[in-house]
């Protein structure tokens, strides 16, 4: 259900950008049935991690290996504050991408109080920007009015999202399938994109 690779996703050009690859995928558990309420997936840009050096001492470790190594996480997870020396943060630069589709309708409230409880590893202030920022009312672009109407999306879920009168639609619920793709960039910016409109 992922692509391997997000360049274009992201408005990118492969020749000069380079790949965004996909590292990996998971999925979020929720309640004693085990539902699988949304998937995540995890994309690098593959010429900033080949350029990054920390990357090498993984290089030949097997999935297994990795699965046991906090320190590997943590350099996926930590991006150097500007001005501090890359050679002795905790972390690397390169652009990074977290890509989470849902597996359910869900209200945007529930997403929000997943997002403030669930995210452990996140500031409370990048939690705050993440959840205002995917959010914000806004009009429904013409990918959004096609997933309003589809017939898969019964409750005319908007995500948030303002559209015509005619299209009933209802912005405090998220239809399955919608994608919340965050990407953090080397260069200090962070972009959200809903159904791949960007949204900040």
């Amino acid at each position: 259900e992922y692509p391997t690779d997000l360049c274009t996703y992201l408005g990118q050009s492969k020749k000069e950008a380079g790949r965004h690859t996909l590292m990996g995928v998971g999925q979020y558990y929720r309640t004693a049935f085990n539902i699988k309420v949304y998937g995540a997936a995890l994309y690098v840009s593959k010429r900033d991690v080949l350029a990054a050096q920390k990357f090498g001492e993984y290089a030949a470790l097997t999935a297994e290996e990795l699965r046991n190594r906090d320190d590997f996480y943590d350099l996926l997870m930590t991006m150097p504050s500007p001005g501090e020396d890359e050679a002795t943060s905790v972390g690397a630069l390169f652009d990074r991408t977290l890509f989470i589709k849902i597996n359910m309708q869900l209200s945007t409230d529930a997403m929000r109080k997943s997002l403030e409880a669930d995210w452990s590893l996140l500031t409370d202030e990048m939690k705050s920007l993440i959840i205002e920022s995917s959010f914000e009312e806004r009009m429904a672009d013409d990918r959004m009015l096609q997933k309003i109407s589809s017939k898969e999306n019964s409750s005319n879920c908007s995500c948030g999202q303002n559209a015509p009168p005619d299209y009933k639609a209802d912005p405090s619920c998220c239809a399955r399938g919608t994608e919340l793709v965050f990407t953090w960039r080397k260069n200090g910016d962070f972009e959200v994109r809903l159904d791949g409109r960007v949204m900040h």
